[in-house]
């Protein structure tokens, strides 16, 4: 089963500038981001040995869904982290959020992968029009 890892309250997760998603640096609608997990379960790379880093991406066989703030978002990637043994990451861009935030606002998150989930917090504010 999924599970994402935290900072604190936070789901763990960062921008395309590789900072972490925080209170004084929130998700930002419309931008690549990514969620770092544990737990995705096999691969597309059925020959590695355990705790070997892969170096070729390796998607997961049940590609999961992720909801923020009650919205599905966009899913690029989803699999094991190259070259780190046992970290998944989700590659993601969430495109708007049903209610317009003109802050930063704290959100739920929900990881699925089949027919377990993960819940956690996120930082999110509305994107740049």
């Amino acid at each position: 089963s999924p599970g994402v890892f935290t900072n604190g309250d936070l789901g763990i997760a960062t921008d395309s500038n590789g900072r972490l998603i925080t209170a004084d640096n929130p998700l930002v609608l419309g931008t690549p981001n990514v969620l770092w997990l544990t737990g995705l379960g096999r691969t597309t790379c059925l020959g590695l040995q355990a705790g070997v880093a892969p170096n070729a991406l390796c998607y997961a066989l049940v590609q999961p869904t992720l909801t923020i703030g009650g919205t599905k978002a966009r899913i690029d990637f989803a699999g094991l982290s190259p070259q780190f043994p046992g970290l998944y990451q989700i590659n993601f861009v969430l495109g708007e959020i049903q209610t317009v935030l003109s802050q930063s606002t704290l959100v739920d998150g929900v990881v699925v992968a089949g027919d377990t989930q993960a819940i956690f917090k996120i930082m999110s504010q509305q994107g740049a029009q």
